[in-house]
């Protein structure tokens, strides 16, 4: 099953059907990205966009803030992020693997695991290598006093790290003079980091390539030995009389190619005609990697910020914000990343899964407001593979919003929330007329979809109560959040879906990383069973002692049940010094939980804690 994807709430049924395209035409210029031809152009396209100009209109704190000003990010955008199904040995005994979007198309996570070792990033400078044979042990660790891990893949016996270098400072080939008589002569710039190491010998891990580039990491991906690396740059102004090629041009270095910082070409960057250029100016970074053969490192960039990232084993879509929000396509030939073309969309998308690719139509799913109510509509855009739209599905469940998006083959998913949660059937079986096939409305949200078995969908979500129902604090009848919902979906009969049954974690304040990020759930296909981490509050009047661990669920006699609670030792959230997420994996007929700087081992028959080992 490729992908089982989205469910929605509404308030009303009302809805504004269409299948005609809704947006008006714009000029080849306004919608395509457009390359530039060579650095005169880019300076050209730079002073007209105000980012360089005349030094006396430079602040001293725009020059000495430097060419980086964000803050380096230690994880995907995961508040975006719902969920997929699963790349994992499903089959009963194997092994899991982090939970994706596209079959074949891997994304990188703080576990990682294969049949016997399992790899975890315990703090940002350490990442812990246990052996599972003949019991559970440390056999290694990777250690940086330089980089900041953040996440990794893992590729038969390579081991690929994600981390920021942290701001570093270089000289300037051309210093800068401020009115003020001060002479700035460093670049502050931001690093992301891949370092791959041999992990043949789990004992002694051997860096073998290193490679920076610049920016914050935004997203990446890994298709067979290809590794896509999005990362995210802003430029701040500079005085056109003192720039060089390391102001303009993004930066890179790979071991491979030498210890030397190398640059961007002109016509390697993309100008986008409707970014919004103030002060500064946005830009994206698409690097390319061969992991296998010595390839050059390949790089583009795009004079635009962008929003979510859609990929499968055919093309990267991203999301481009700017006057309009736009889909723009580049199509994977091995390791190049080739622009097609760029769609126009009304609104913005929740996440990634608000996008799917099938049978060459590119389908997304957004929120927009109505420019006369001001309210909030719900919409599906389809494409074809040049990015022309075909088909448009709007004014779906009016003041509501988008939660999830799911799409499997030729059938759509949606669920939009204000205080009830319908789910939206789509029938997409003709791309240039998709139509509403069922929906069903229950209480609460769910914000994760995943298929655990024939026909049978797991919703992971928010339970949601009426604030009036709570005892009359507050003064209008909106909703509250009232703990975490589990919600067994028949989905058998497209035209009716039907809630075959709830679980309720907690009371207010109850959280789940699951609820918004889809590398958190772990499912055992095999067995029809699921595990998500989880914090559990209950109100005093409850009188129940809260819990912190992991929750394991299982589909038994049609229904979904608990099966077991992973708690953690003290049963308490207290204060960790390191990054740290909760996971859940499984090897063979042993089940891992891992939290903080341990990770407790159970047998996966009974979920009898074997032993639990800190990972120092």
């Amino acid at each position: 099953m490729k992908g089982f994807k989205s469910l929605g709430a509404v308030v009303g049924l009302s809805v504004l059907l269409t299948s005609t395209i809704i947006l008006g035409a714009r000029t080849n210029q306004e919608t395509k990205l457009v390359p530039i031809k060579d650095e005169a152009e880019l300076v050209r396209l730079l002073t007209d966009k105000k980012i360089l100009v005349e030094p006396e209109t430079l602040s001293e704190y725009e020059v000495l803030r430097g060419l980086e000003n964000t803050i380096p990010n230690t994880q995907d955008i995961v508040a975006n992020d719902q969920t997929s199904d699963m790349k994992s040995a499903t089959s009963e005994g194997g092994y899991s693997e982090t939970n994706i979007q596209e079959q074949g198309v891997d994304e990188d996570d703080v576990l990682k695991n294969d049949d016997r070792y399992i790899y975890k990033l315990v703090d940002r400078s350490k990442i812990m290598i246990m052996d599972t044979q003949p019991s559970l042990h440390i056999i290694g660790k990777i250690e940086s006093d330089r980089v900041q891990f953040s996440s990794m893949f893992l590729e038969g016996n390579q081991l690929i790290v994600i981390g920021s270098e942290g701001r570093r400072y270089e000289p300037r080939e051309i210093p800068i003079t401020l009115k003020n008589g001060e002479v700035v002569n460093q670049i502050a710039r931001q690093y992301t980091n891949i370092s791959i190491y041999d992990v043949g010998n789990k004992k002694e891990p051997r860096l073998k390539r290193e490679i920076v580039v610049q920016g914050n990491k935004h997203t990446m991906r890994k298709i067979e030995d290809k590794l896509y690396l999005v990362t995210e740059s802003m430029i701040m102004r500079k005085a056109n009389n003192a720039y060089t090629k390391e102001d303009i041009l993004p930066a890179y270095k790979d071991s491979l190619q030498g210890e030397e910082l190398q640059f961007a070409k002109p016509n390697q960057i993309y100008d986008v005609p409707w970014a919004q250029t103030r002060y500064m100016l946005n830009t994206t970074i698409l690097t390319t990697i061969d992991l296998k053969q010595n390839k050059p490192t390949e790089l583009k960039m795009l004079l635009g910020a962008i929003g979510n990232v859609y990929m499968d084993k055919e093309a990267m879509f991203l999301e481009i914000y700017g006057d309009y929000t736009t889909i723009s396509r580049f199509n994977v030939e091995g390791q190049s990343l080739k622009y097609v073309g760029t769609g126009v969309i009304e609104g913005r998308l929740y996440n990634q899964f608000a996008m799917d690719l099938y049978d060459n139509y590119l389908r997304v799913a957004t929120t927009s407001y109505n420019q006369q109510t001001y309210e909030t509509i719900n919409n599906l855009f389809i494409f074809d593979k040049q990015m022309n739209q075909v088909s448009s599905l709007t004014g779906l469940a009016p003041t509501e919003r988008i939660y999830s998006a799911r799409f499997e083959g030729k059938t759509g998913y949606l669920v939009t929330y204000k205080q009830m949660d319908p789910l939206f059937v789509l029938d997409l079986s003709n791309p240039k007329e998709p139509k509403v096939k069922g929906q069903l409305k229950i209480p609460g949200v769910s914000t994760y979809l995943h298929p655990i078995a024939e026909n049978l969908v797991v919703g992971i979500g928010i339970a949601t109560m009426d604030e009036e129902e709570g005892g009359n604090q507050y003064s209008n009848a909106s909703t509250l959040q009232a703990g975490i919902k589990l919600s067994l979906f028949d989905v058998s009969n497209p035209n009716e879906p039907k809630e075959v049954n709830k679980i309720i974690l907690g009371t207010r304040g109850s959280y789940s990383s699951a609820q918004y990020n889809h590398k958190a759930v772990t499912v055992h296909k095999g067995k029809a069973m699921l595990a998500i981490p989880v914090t559990i509050i209950y109100n005093k009047e409850k009188n129940l002692e809260n819990f912190y661990g992991a929750y394991v669920f299982a589909v038994e006699n049609g229904k979904l049940v608990g099966k077991a609670k992973l708690g953690r030792l003290t049963n308490s959230y207290g204060y960790y010094y390191g990054y740290n997420e909760d996971r859940v994996c499984y090897i063979g007929n042993k089940l891992y939980y891992l939290y903080e700087d341990k990770i407790n081992e159970y047998e996966i028959s009974n979920f009898k804690r074997l032993q639990t080992l800190t990972m120092q």
